[in-house]
């Protein structure tokens, strides 16, 4: 008989044919792999039966945490742009969280996670963009996370937007004529221009009404979340009919504020002359500067135009750079016939030309740097009547008839640097009668205009582009990239933007 060869198997394979040939009895009942099927098996068929401990390994003596129970909560609009959440505690919970469904599009996103103990959150928010938003608060531990009632905030929206009165209010005072705010915010001028009070200089008696339209101008600032009266501006030589505070502008910082008074009358000329009380060139106009120097305001400059005339209305539109270093003023009814800048101020034969002043600071003390006009004479252009500057000072954009005019500083010397006009006109698009610079590198001019359209092709210069035109929908996020500030327009405003290269 043939011999079969020995052949050795591994201990561990010889093993592994042992225990394959066994029954399930003969394995017994702790083999592990079947204890594992025998209770899945069970569990399988008694699915309401839950066992008394998790048993997914490495917690196999963990018992399982029920959620706790929902708060309930409540949403109130407690100061401007801000909501308070309140709700009650639970017992149980680990953590609160507050999500937010901005659309009301049943998608909610966490906002905040808190602590146990705390039973209150305050939220700053958009109006604009949270006019819909719907909040829940969540009472989360190890076993999940209960929602509470969902909370509204449509209707009660209009409390958060900030209302401002004047402390000395009255009928036809036409407070907020002209509003400017610091680069944070936390400062806002606003003007008055036919307010009645007689009094003088800062924080003045207001309660006497003898004077109408001599104009008024108030500083607001935001102190630890709230807004406050800090100054009761009024001119050096309040007089009748002035209209100080028809034109406002402040600096970045909030420190440097500059106020318009177009109807002022005194036949003073120059930076702080002694003709205030001169009442003998009815509407010249005249500007007036007030800095902030430890918490205390006060005037530092009454400045008169270099030319000034009865009816120039100097001081209709005034604008400061971030710095509050560069003062820019429009006099729309000026009447020289001069195409050259600093040149032919003198003349009055071209009635309600308009012109522009340029003003340097250094310290407390202005000086006329600029007067400037256009190369071209054109009677009732009225130049001036919508007025811009770049942050630092060194571009100016104007209006000039149906044109905008862009004049820029080059060192010491200012040059006419571009006309921008529209290819075909209609008096109804109301072009260039509000003007804004942006104060970035790349240079835009945002011109609104009134039902513009579309296919109205603007003349090109060599300098400037024509970017696109925007309507108010998105000119938010524009006017936020470009670092703008822009009065708020109605739903039939166009914007153009027009890109006039680097500085």
């Amino acid at each position: 008989m043939k011999k079969i060869p020995y052949i050795s198997l591994p201990l561990f394979l010889l093993s592994f044919l042992s225990a394959s040939c066994l029954t399930n009895t003969e394995r017994g009942p702790l083999y592990d792999g079947d204890k594992k099927d025998v209770i899945e098996e069970e569990q399988d068929r008694s699915p309401d039966i839950k066992p008394d401990r998790d048993l997914s390994e490495g917690n196999d003596s963990s018992p399982l945490i029920d959620a706790p129970a929902a708060v309930i909560a409540t949403v109130q609009i407690v100061d401007i742009k801000t909501l308070e959440f309140e709700w009650s505690s639970v017992n149980g919970v680990e953590e609160y969280k507050i999500l937010e469904d901005k659309n009301a599009s049943g998608d909610f996103a966490e906002i905040f996670t808190l602590s146990k103990e705390v039973g209150k959150k305050k939220y700053s928010i958009s109006l604009y963009q949270n006019r819909r938003s719907i909040y829940k608060i969540q009472s989360c531990n190890g076993g999940g996370c209960s929602d509470s009632n969902p909370m509204k905030i449509e209707d009660m929206i209009n409390e958060g937007i900030g209302y401002f009165k004047a402390h000395n209010a009255e009928k036809r005072d036409f407070f907020g004529a002209s509003i400017s705010m610091n680069d944070d915010g936390s400062v806002i001028v606003v003007g008055a221009k036919w307010e009645k009070s007689n009094a003088t200089g800062i924080d003045g008696d207001s309660v006497d009404n003898s004077l109408n339209n001599a104009g008024a101008a108030y500083v607001f600032q935001k102190i630890n979340g709230q807004w406050k009266q800090k100054a009761y501006l009024k001119a050096s030589n309040t007089g009748l009919k002035d209209e100080f505070g028809g034109s406002v502008s402040i600096s970045a910082d909030g420190k440097t504020i500059a106020v318009g008074a177009r109807s002022e009358s005194s036949a003073g000329i120059g930076v702080n002359g002694n003709s205030q009380d001169d009442d003998s060139a009815p509407s010249a106009g005249a500007v007036y500067v007030f800095v902030n120097t430890n918490d205390k305001w006060s005037q530092i400059a009454y400045i008169k135009a270099s030319n000034s005339q009865t009816l120039d209305t100097f001081g209709h539109q005034v604008v400061l750079s971030a710095d509050g270093q560069t003062l820019a003023v429009s006099a729309p009814n000026e009447a020289s016939n001069s195409t050259t800048i600093n040149e032919g101020e003198n003349d009055n034969s071209v009635a309600d030309n308009g012109a522009l002043y340029v003003f340097r600071r250094a310290g407390n003390t202005w000086t006329q740097e600029a007067y400037l006009k256009t190369n071209e004479t054109t009677p009732v252009a009225s130049m001036g009547v919508a007025l811009a500057m770049s942050g630092d000072g060194n571009l100016l954009a104007t209006n000039y008839g149906r044109a905008v005019f862009i004049f820029k500083r080059n060192g010491e010397e200012w040059i006419q640097k571009a006309k921008i006009l529209p290819n075909i006109f209609d008096e109804s698009d109301h072009f260039g009668e509000t003007l804004a610079l942006s104060g970035t590198e790349a240079i835009f001019l945002l011109v609104p205009v009134m039902k513009m359209e579309r296919e109205k092709v603007l003349i090109k210069t060599p300098t400037t582009t024509v970017v696109r035109i925007l309507g108010p929908p998105i000119f938010s996020d524009v006017r936020k990239k470009a670092g703008l500030k822009m009065p708020t327009l109605n739903p039939v405003i166009q914007i153009l933007v027009i890109f006039l290269g680097k500085r």
